[in-house]
Parts: structure tokens; sequence; C-alpha cells
């Protein structure tokens, strides 16, 4: 019965404990104690491979342009828009209609680029030796720094083309009868 107690207490110990210095003890570095560091109280360090993290950075980027890219399809491609509607001119509503779809396929595209390019950075940290990096940063800059940079940008234009396609959409269906306009 005290058995049983103390494990069901032992996770809410774990949990006091402090968020960074949990973390500061999963740090995968190497460090060197040095008699000045030692004075100082802490120590100097040297490197470490970082590789999981990077990969988890950018899984980050690639889930949610995932799910972008997914909800993207039916939005662009699943619903008619109005030729006519009731804030533009007909040849206004036309050259929007075709904005609208260029603007789609651009969209996507960007979304599926910044997809792979963390797939292939993902695999990449998986599959090749590092030089220890003092951080994941480091790790990224130096040599990874061009399909992050790629990644970011190509997802946050799909991100930002996405809110202007539902704008977009809102004021040419706006007013218009919702049964006419779905397909």
């Amino acid at each position: 019965r005290v058995y049983a107690r103390a494990l069901l207490q032992e996770p809410r110990e774990r949990l006091r404990v402090p968020l960074l210095a949990r973390l500061e003890s999963m740090r995968p570095s190497l460090h060197l104690s040095s008699p000045l560091a030692a004075r100082a109280g802490s120590s100097v360090i040297m490197g470490g491979d970082y590789a999981a993290a990077a990969s988890a950075l950018f899984a980050n980027v690639r889930l949610p342009a995932s799910i972008v890219a997914g909800v993207l399809v039916p939005l662009s491609f699943g619903y008619v828009l109005p030729r006519e509607g009731e804030v533009f001119s007909p040849r206004t509503q036309g050259a929007l209609i075709r904005v609208y779809r260029v603007l789609s396929i651009w969209a996507y595209v960007s979304l599926v680029v910044a997809i792979v390019d963390a797939s292939v950075a993902i695999n990449s940290l998986a599959e090749n030796a590092h030089a220890p990096a003092a951080s994941v940063a480091d790790l990224i800059a130096s040599e990874y720094q061009l399909p992050w940079v790629a990644m970011n940008v190509n997802f946050l234009f799909g991100l930002c083309s996405v809110f202007v396609l539902v704008a977009l959409r809102a004021l040419m269906t706006w007013g218009s009868d919702e049964a006419r306009v779905a397909a």
C-alpha cells in the first residue's frame, strides 16, 4: 500500500521540476568543465547532436502545411464561384475568378513545396552525419539554412494566400444565393 502510494505521487513530483531543468537534463551535448568554468559554476558546451530537435522543428511546419493544403483543394476547386454578383460588375467578377484560380494553384504549389522541403530535410537529418553544434539554431544555420528558409517562405506564402482566397470568395459570393454557389 505504501509502495502504491509512492508510485502515484512520483509523477506529481516530476511535474514540480521546472520545464527548463528537465530540458537541460535532456540536452544532447558534451560538457567539458574547465577550472574557470568550475569556479563560475557552469560548464563549457563543446557541441552536440541536435538532429532530432531540428527534425522536430521541420515537422512542426510540415503537418500544418499538409492540413492547409488539404483544406485548400475543396476551397479552391470544390465550389463554383458565381459569374455575376451584387458587389462587382460581370467583367470585374470574371477577372477576380481568374485571379482566384491562379492564386489557388500558386498557394497549393507553395504548400506542397514547403512539405517537400521539410520532408527532405527530415530525411537528411536522419540519414546523414552532422558536425556537433552548440544549438539547434546553429545546426540549421550551418547545414540546413536554405531548406529552412525555403520551407518557411513557402509555408507563409501559402498560408497568406489562403487568407486572401477566403476573403475573395467572401467578396464574390456576398449577397448571392448560397444554394446556387454550392456545387
